[in-house]
């Protein structure tokens, strides 16, 4: 999927799952320059830098909220649908 580029962003929450993440993806790392990477704070952002992510954001605080801020604006659902 990121290799076809149906990948829109990437979230990670802790540096240990961003290391295993960039240890499972291999040397080849040169997809990840298409996508951004959003991390749950600066420790995890650093955890990142050794890639070649098209852009690297950190939450401004660590909640997920913030994180999920980041993808941009969401989608309101109506009553309906809940």
């Amino acid at each position: 999927m990121i290799v076809r580029e149906e990948v829109k962003a990437i979230l990670f929450y802790s540096a240990a799952t961003a290391r295993a993440f960039l240890d499972a993806f291999g040397p080849d790392r040169a997809p990840l320059a298409r996508i951004p990477a959003l991390a749950l704070s600066a420790p995890i952002g650093e955890a990142l830098r050794c890639a070649p992510f098209g852009e690297i954001a950190i939450a401004p605080h660590p909640e997920q909220d913030a994180l999920l801020d980041l993808l941009g604006p969401r989608p309101s659902l109506s009553t309906d649908q809940l």
